[in-house]
């Protein structure tokens, strides 16, 4: 689902909300507002036993749409919330989980490894976009010069 049609079903299941507060929400609708929270926050939507849980869940998403105008781009890297880490890549001078990036948690990688370590974890939502991935034939024409072979030299 692309962002616009996201954005459609999102409010037109509002205005349906609005109307009729007593309204009930499909199973299809249900899968699909919890299709739109993962590509939003890249985690699987928590369920509880609150009465109106989707109907918050459309509101907030009627937020998010309303102020952003994309989806968020799929991060590889992830962070502990409430971890602050010194960062010159990122723009406020200190990554935390909100605003760190791949290029920052590669930064940290290089030069802090064991905030690294502690902190940054591989996002298990990540999918990468389709121009980053590479194929096995993509890594063999790397490597065009041919390997010599032969008796090791003695010292």
């Amino acid at each position: 689902m692309i962002y616009q049609d996201s954005k459609n079903f999102v409010f037109d299941l509002f205005q349906k909300i609005q109307k009729d507060a007593a309204t009930t929400i499909s199973d299809e609708e249900k899968m699909q507002l919890e299709a739109i929270y993962k590509r939003i926050n890249f985690k699987d939507f928590e369920r509880c036993n609150c009465k109106n849980l989707y109907q918050d869940l459309v509101v907030s998403l009627c937020l998010f749409f309303k102020q952003n105008a994309a989806f968020p781009k799929p991060r590889r890297w992830s962070m502990q919330r409430g971890a602050i880490i010194s960062c010159p890549v990122v723009a406020a001078g200190v990554a935390t989980a909100n605003n760190l990036t791949d290029e920052a948690a590669e930064w940290i990688k290089a030069n802090e490894p064991k905030f690294f370590k502690t902190f940054i974890f591989e996002n298990p939502y990540y999918e990468p976009d389709e121009d980053e991935i590479t194929t096995d034939a993509d890594d063999s024409a790397e490597e065009t010069t041919p390997k010599k072979v032969g008796r090791p030299k003695k010292n």
